[in-house]
């Protein structure tokens, strides 16, 4: 069963074909209530975010269809975040919602609009003046009725033109005055709706320059070889799974990175042996961060990591030992510690 794009106004759908293939569609993240109260909260919230961006009658947080997908065309880097970095631009779709793109007043419905308020104050002013066009009525009935006895098909005439005039407003001028104003306020409103749309769309690029320079929580992007690379784990599902376990355990409170940095920075340093100064460049810190960062990171996976730790048995690590140990010391190896050098300099005299 083919997908489409619940999305106002996007007709994107997974029969078609472009030159590089990339049409992915995304469900809407899931309500996790049996994670902890940090990972139900957050995922509520991730969930809401998405329904009010999509803004549709027929999706609510309770009630949406299966087969609902969000194209990835409304995300910055193609594809949502991961549910739990709420601070990711991509935490929810943003972009071609249908809704967000501010568009140019409609000038002929605006004259038309300015017409009916100008018609309505002249009404009101009409209202306000009321009083005084009843007197000058009654005065020009005495007129009348006074000379109808000397010319009575004149009067007649001269009556039914009044009584159509009075109280009519000349609206002439006042209409050509408001049609003059709302096309001059119809022209502000399209520079002013250009100039907005120019600035969503500068916001966006520099998100995007600004998610290419510095480690996101994105960085891995669907690269198996970069997460083996920097953390020295096989992929991305098991370092992400690894992620998940450790994240609701993560005090992020008044930290300069987030948890998934933290993470990361963590095995990089043990990974690769980079230089503090180095990592500081990369994720935008000082050496100082770094040093503590890793500090607390070591000490927090020995805390919650070591019940992973299981030592075998002696009759388990004898058939695991390698033959050549077992030919040279026969049982009475248990453990081969790998061990390596240092070279260090010495002064020429010693």
């Amino acid at each position: 069963m083919g997908h489409c794009c619940c999305v106002t106004g996007c007709n994107s759908n997974s029969k078609q074909k472009t030159a590089d293939g990339a049409l992915r569609f995304f469900v809407f993240p899931t309500w996790k209530k049996k994670y902890g109260p940090q990972t139900e909260d957050l995922t509520k919230r991730c969930r809401a975010a998405w329904v009010a961006a999509v803004r549709r009658k027929d999706i609510t947080f309770h009630k949406i269809c299966p087969h609902v997908r969000v194209f990835s065309r409304h995300f910055h880097k193609g594809q949502p975040a991961y549910e739990m970095m709420e601070t990711d631009p991509d935490w929810a779709p943003s972009l071609h919602l249908g809704h967000t793109d501010i568009r140019p007043t409609d000038t002929e419905r605006s004259l038309r609009r300015g017409y009916r308020e100008q018609l309505k104050k002249n009404a009101l002013q009409a209202t306000e003046t009321g009083l005084h066009q009843s007197d000058e009525i009654l005065q020009r009935q005495d007129e009348v009725t006074h000379e109808a006895t000397e010319n009575p098909n004149q009067q007649q005439t001269d009556t039914q033109k009044a009584a159509e005039n009075v109280g009519r407003p000349n609206t002439k001028d006042d209409t050509e005055g408001g049609r003059q104003e709302g096309q001059t306020e119809c022209n502000l409103c399209v520079l002013r709706c250009a100039e907005m749309n120019r600035l969503l769309e500068e916001n966006r690029e520099l998100w995007r320059e600004l998610d290419e320079l510095r480690i996101s929580d994105c960085f891995f992007g669907d690269s198996n070889e970069k997460v083996k690379y920097y953390t020295g784990l096989p992929n991305l599902a098991t370092f992400m799974a690894l992620f998940n376990f450790l994240l609701p355990l993560i005090s992020a409170q008044n930290k300069i990175l987030s948890p998934f940095q933290m993470l990361l920075l963590t095995f990089m340093h043990l990974r690769l042996d980079l230089p503090s100064q180095h990592l500081a460049y990369l994720f935008l810190v000082s050496p100082k961060t770094v040093y503590r960062t890793f500090n607390e990171m070591l000490s927090f996976l020995y805390a919650n990591l070591k019940r992973a730790i299981v030592w075998p048995d002696r009759d388990t690590l004898h058939k695991i030992m390698p033959h050549q140990f077992v030919d040279a010391f026969g049982h009475r190896v248990t453990v081969i510690i790998d061990c390596f050098e240092i070279f260090t300099e010495k002064p020429a005299n010693k």
